[in-house]
């Protein structure tokens, strides 16, 4: 998977960093971990935005893209693991 400790890192600080300013935009990824179109859902940025794209999206792979404005702040690839009963 491309989900790795750098990339979650980036993520969260970019969270806190254009939280309330920012789009994020969220992508299901096909078996060669490309984004899938169009996107599964579109969220404002805020400080519990990974714990919410969990929560609505679930288990699995994910492309996720964050603007500022029209800037392209983030772009990495995240995945969840399944809980236990899930």
């Amino acid at each position: 998977m491309f989900s790795d400790e750098n990339t979650w890192t980036r993520l969260y600080k970019t969270v806190y960093k254009v939280s309330g300013s920012g789009t994020a935009y969220v992508y299901r990824v096909d078996a060669n971990d490309r984004p899938i179109k169009p996107h599964a859902r579109k969220y404002t940025v805020h400080e519990d935005l990974v714990e919410t794209i969990r929560a609505d999206l679930g288990s699995g792979d994910y492309w996720v893209l964050i603007r500022d404005g029209r800037v392209l702040v983030f772009s990495g690839g995240i995945g969840y693991a399944k809980r236990i009963g899930e």
